[in-house]
């Protein structure tokens, strides 16, 4: 996984820095609700990884500053697709 994770960051660090968030807040919020520390550790993965198939989106296209067209939001979209792809090669 850590290489995973690495690619998202040097391909994108905007993304990067939005999945720490997402971890560290599910963490947090796990935490609150007495979670045991396995799901505390599974939810903060989870929070790292669920973006993790945006390194499969052409840079072009994650990195437009412009509104995307429909043919560019089309495969946008597939990265929820392809992080579930990724986290299940490596699972």
């Amino acid at each position: 996984m850590a290489l995973n994770i690495n690619a998202l960051k040097c391909s994108d660090e905007y993304t990067f820095k939005h999945s720490v968030d997402v971890a560290i807040i599910g963490m947090v919020i796990a935490k609150e609700q007495k979670k045991s520390n396995k799901e505390i550790f599974e939810i903060g993965m989870a929070g790292l990884l669920h973006d993790i198939g945006k390194t499969k989106v052409p840079p072009e296209i994650l990195n437009k500053p412009a509104r995307l067209t429909p043919e560019e939001f089309e495969v946008m979209k597939k990265h929820s697709a392809f992080s579930y792809e990724l986290v299940a090669e490596n699972n």
